[in-house]
């Protein structure tokens, strides 16, 4: 009882809808009854429902939302509706019988060299004999018989001495070759002729009902017969007599199964909807997000520290996980970092922390998740803070000075509300005391921060420069304009500060470098980790002036930064990154240690290829 419970609960999660982050989905559970048929509920008209309900919630532009409908049936549904001319194969039914994992990997790879999803031509199967040229029938031909040889050579490879198979294989060739000779103007010569032109008829339609009646029996075998089903109503355990001078009725064995708490009343029952009959056109509107919640005053300490240490010494188990991520074990494309916000991490860019190499803008990104998330656990003395992406001044348009266009504000709203995501506290701003914004130009990376609580501006930069020197001013010209009319279309009360009062100025730092064009992202970093808009005395960043003390930090940060990233609690994949660790340690000293070696040699040329 309990295995035909769990494979329900696994259909309707896998074949239907789950709830958010991946959670099975338990709504059906309730209306499970011992006597139930399961043969009886119209599973089709379920998924197409769950595609239409979670169609309707899911926002395509929000980086958060993540669409939960049933997307093996839509998987299913494009690989044998498009057609693929680099994949050729014949079309059986049911499908999912048919398409493999390892087919569906290849079918992903010839699509993107190809170009990409969605460039094929739809597959119209039911279109009549009459209406199909030759060069659709010579190309069906040709795909039976490429699937043929196929079966063919698998087969020979276990039973290679048997002769019949031999003698297919002979025959098989053969009918290759005629296709092989066959020319493109053979094809087109056959297809102008009259006898070709004229329109077939059947006249005989016996063969027609005979495919009927084998789909019939083709589709009802081999299916279980459930003595299991579900209801239109909640089910409800009998409840013990307590009648006088009877005894209590003993429980029933099943239980614990179905003991969930249900509406004894009857009154007010959601029944889902396709278990009953409704109007199609009442589905669920879209519900209002909700509010970034913000953990209790009692769970956040003001002696709760959330920067890296940077004084004390690496211990024995960060040195082994950050050699783990610089020894390239792994496929560079690997995702290691997946945030609750949407955003991803793959292996090479955790790879760009390795000393001296210079940092890629999704390493960057992905600290900036982690920053936000840290935010809800920050004291109520400490100011509240944003940390915007990269990509809000990354193009090009950002840093060139001049009038932007209608179609420049557009994309920077949208890059705006990407990071700021569904909340509309957070879009509006509310109860934000700064905000940051990375940024690179040339190949360095520096951060300008608005800090409203104080009114001013500040740019976050390691690099020293002269007292005439007026750093990046079509950027800073740029981003007044932009982010000055999105406070204005928010309603924001500092929006005539930002567009006309406060003007950006360098933070003086006494670690500001002349000579390290390297490690700026780390400074970046740093910078954005512990800059609470204070005097520079209060501000507790822990580096040093420019030489080999600071050079000495600055080593122990990448890895450390490594760590906080990959461990994160807002990376859902987490485990599965602790999983690796833990099959790195098992390895023998030496084993890692000569995959550490050769790794610090090749990672240069590795990250070559990608770029930051």
């Amino acid at each position: 009882m309990v295995f035909i419970v769990n494979f329900i609960i696994l259909v309707c999660t896998c074949l239907g809808s789950c709830n958010k982050q991946g959670a099975c989905n338990f709504k059906v559970l309730p209306y499970l009854s011992q006597s139930s048929k399961l043969d009886k509920i119209d599973w089709c008209a379920y998924v197409l429902n769950c595609l239409k309900e979670e169609k309707l919630v899911w926002s395509r532009n929000e980086i958060k939302t993540i669409f939960n409908g049933p997307c093996e049936f839509l998987t299913l549904l494009y690989v044998d509706r498009i057609q693929c001319n680099q994949m050729p194969f014949v079309r059986r039914f049911p499908v999912i019988n048919f398409w493999t994992s390892d087919q569906l990997k290849f079918r992903e790879i010839k699509e993107l060299e190809s170009g990409g999803f969605g460039n094929g031509v739809v597959a119209n199967y039911n279109e009549d004999f009459e209406s199909r040229s030759i060069l659709d029938f010579v190309s069906n031909i040709q795909w039976v018989v490429y699937d043929l040889n196929k079966k063919v050579e698998m087969t020979l490879q276990k039973h290679g001495s048997h002769k019949k198979f031999q003698l297919y294989r002979l025959k098989l060739q053969e009918i290759v070759s005629v296709f092989t000779k066959f020319n493109q103007s053979d094809v087109e010569n056959v297809s102008s002729s009259d006898s070709l032109r004229r329109k077939i008829n059947f006249e005989d339609d016996s063969f027609k009902h005979q495919g009927k009646e084998i789909g019939k029996r083709f589709l009802n075998e081999d299916i279980t017969s459930f003595v299991l089903g579900i209801e239109s109503e909640l089910y409800t355990p009998k409840k013990p007599c307590l009648s006088s001078g009877h005894k209590m009725q003993e429980k029933s064995i099943s239980k614990g199964i179905f003991d969930s708490p249900v509406n004894v009343m009857g009154k007010n029952l959601h029944v889902p909807s396709f278990l009953s009959k409704r109007d199609q056109n009442q589905l669920p509107s879209k519900s209002r997000p909700k509010r970034d919640q913000m953990l209790p005053p009692v769970r956040r300490s003001p002696y709760v520290i959330r920067a890296v240490p940077i004084d004390t010494t690496l211990t024995k188990e960060e040195n082994i996980i950050s050699n783990w991520v610089f020894s390239l074990v792994e496929d560079p494309m690997d995702n290691l970092f997946l945030s609750i916000f949407g955003q991803r991490g793959e292996r090479h860019m955790f790879e760009s922390l390795y000393p001296h190499e210079h940092l890629f803008y999704g390493t960057i990104d992905c600290f900036v998740d982690v920053l936000n998330y840290d935010e809800r656990a920050r004291n109520k003395d400490t100011p509240s803070c944003f940390f915007f992406k990269t990509c809000i001044l990354n193009p090009g348009y950002m840093h060139i000075k001049g009038t932007k266009s209608e179609e420049e504000y557009k994309i920077f709203k949208e890059n705006v509300l990407q990071c700021l995501g569904v909340s509309e506290d957070r879009r509006s701003l509310k109860g934000f005391d700064m905000v940051f914004f990375p940024a690179c130009s040339n190949n360095h990376y520096f951060v300008f921060v608005y800090d409203f609580k104080n009114s001013k501006a500040v740019i976050l930069d390691n690099l020293l420069y002269n007292s005439s020197d007026e750093a990046y001013p079509d950027l800073i010209y740029n981003l007044k304009y932009m982010f000055g009319r999105y406070l204005l279309e928010i309603n924001h009360n500092m929006v005539f500060s930002v567009q006309y009062e406060i003007d950006f100025f360098d933070q003086y730092m006494t670690w500001k470098t002349r000579g390290n064009s390297n490690d700026c992202g780390i400074f970046l970093m740093r910078h954005m980790e512990t800059y609470k808009g204070g005097p520079l005395a209060q501000w507790e960043c822990g580096f040093k002036k420019e030489g080999a003390d600071q050079l000495h930090k600055i080593r122990k940060l990448r890895r450390r930064y490594c760590l906080k990233i990959l461990l994160s609690e807002v990376n859902i994949m987490k485990p599965e990154v602790e999983n690796l660790i833990g099959q790195y340690q098992r390895m023998s000293h030496d084993d890692r240690r000569k995959l550490y070696l050769d790794g610090i040699v090749k990672i240069g040329a590795r990250l070559v290829a990608f770029g930051p």
